[in-house]
């Protein structure tokens, strides 16, 4: 072969081992490496609120460290027991904010500040099955009284409370839960 043809065969290959090599560099360094994760606590079903997460409930997410929410579950040892305050959704973490203190008991829990009272619902109020825990509801109340001017019997409606919210209907503390009549308000 002649001498003159093989170095500029050598130089080019040369060179365009050269631009393979930074070409792959240049790809792998566009596509990066992979997010940092961390394990967080998931549940596996919607847990509604005033229940217990239990630990069959529970189920790892992996996250990526940047985008973990504040208060998200690391360890299960701080989540089995605890109560929601509001309903916790599947598959997504869950957050310190939406439960309430550790040694809550499960049930309805009554903020502080507020007072609960129960109210009988029937067929005859008007609300049967269109009341779901978490309305705010007017309670009026319907009394016979005697007119001081004539003497008769009337009937009157007076408010008794306003915009209260409806913390349970029957054995209902959530709308995911079975129907029952009757419920229990708490207002301020």
């Amino acid at each position: 072969m002649n001498a003159k043809a093989v170095v500029p065969l050598i130089a080019g290959l040369g060179i365009a081992g050269l631009a393979a090599k930074l070409g792959l560099d240049y790809v792998k360094r566009a596509q990066g490496s992979a997010p940092k994760t961390v394990q967080v606590w998931s549940v596996n079903m919607d847990v509604p609120r005033g229940s217990t997460i239990d630990e069959v409930n529970l189920k790892q997410l992996n996250f990526p460290l940047e985008f973990v929410p504040k208060g998200a579950f690391t360890d299960t040892k701080q989540l089995i027991g605890r109560v929601p305050h509001t309903g916790v959704p599947a598959d997504v973490p869950v957050l310190e904010s939406m439960l309430l203190p550790p040694g809550t008991k499960p049930g309805i829990h009554v903020p502080t500040g507020f007072r609960a009272i129960a109210v009988k619902i029937d067929d005859g109020s008007g609300v049967d099955n269109h009341l779901d825990p978490g309305c705010h509801v007017d309670v009026v109340g319907y009394f016979q009284i005697k007119n001081p001017t004539n003497g008769k019997q009337e009937t009157i409606a007076r408010t008794i409370v306003e915009n209260v919210q409806v913390a349970a209907v029957g054995q209902r503390l959530a709308p995911e839960a079975p129907r029952v009549c009757g419920s229990a308000l708490f207002g301020r």
